[in-house]
This record gives structure tokens, sequence and C-alpha cells, in this order.
């Protein structure tokens, strides 16, 4: 790995415990009261994706804009695989493999009760084809990936 990969992987660690560390700090001060800040990220994320042209959300289905965006990051050699398996209607579960920052940062900080940021990028394209708002869920968190449930927020 040369040293500039070194400094982009430590860059991604910085990010990932910041998110993390973030979603953390807010269930602790406000509870269940943090899953306000969801969908309005989600949101942003979306607005920010239409402006910049990342091209995660230019496919016809949410299944192939899933299949792009797990592509993307085993491209970007961040996963070594990812899994997509409709459990339901309108219910998917998007699984990360071998996340390259699972091994430390979960055994790290036990991230229980937060969305993986991988996860939350899946649950803003399932939002963007779906119409739907997401049921906010805590990522499932394996030794080295993590596993999220896209589904519609039931009111």
């Amino acid at each position: 790995m040369s040293e500039e990969q070194k400094y982009m992987m430590d860059i991604g660690t910085i990010l990932h415990n910041l998110f993390f560390s973030y979603q953390k700090s807010s269930k602790k001060i406000l509870g269940t009261g943090s899953e306000v800040f969801v969908d309005p990220t989600i949101n942003l994320l979306l607005t920010i994706e239409e402006e910049d042209r990342l091209k995660l959300v230019s496919s016809p289905t949410l299944e192939e804009a899933l299949k792009n965006f797990g592509d993307f990051l085993v491209k970007s050699k961040v996963i070594h695989s990812y899994d997509i398996e409709k459990t339901g209607e309108e219910k998917y579960a998007f699984k990360v493999n071998e996340c390259v920052w699972a091994g430390h940062i979960h055994k790290t900080i036990a991230p229980k009760d937060v969305v993986c940021p991988f996860g939350l990028v899946a649950m803003a394209l399932y939002k963007k084809f779906t119409g739907s708002k997401v049921n906010e869920r805590e990522s499932t968190y394996y030794s080295n990936g993590s596993e999220t449930t896209l589904e519609p927020l039931q009111t």
C-alpha cells in the first residue's frame, strides 16, 4: 500500500469513527428522539448526490442502484463483496462483507444501535426509488462487515 493510499484509508477511518460517534452521542442524549435526524440526513445526501452527479441514483431500479453502489464500494477496495437480498414485498437487506474498517472499528467502539455509513447510503437509495421514508434501523454488525435492513417507515 502506498503512503497516499494509507492516508486515504486513515481519512476513511476518521470519517467512519466520526459518523459512529455522532450517532452514538445523539442517541445517548436524545434517546429514540435522535431518529428525527435520519430522514433529513438522507434528504441532504440525495441533494448532494443530485448536485454533484455521483451517479448513485442514475439507475432505472432500486435493485440496480444498490448493485451499482455495491460495485462502487468493491471497485474502491473498501469492501470485498456485498449482498442484496429481497426479504419481503418492500423489504431488502444490504450486507457489506469484509469492510476494510470493520476489523478495528467494530472491535474498538462496538457499533450497536447505529447505522453503518454504507447502510445509510443504501437507505437513501431506497427512499429515492420507493418514495418512502425509511424505517430507521440499526445495522447488524459482524467482525468483518454489517447488514442494514431497508424497509418503509411504518407510521
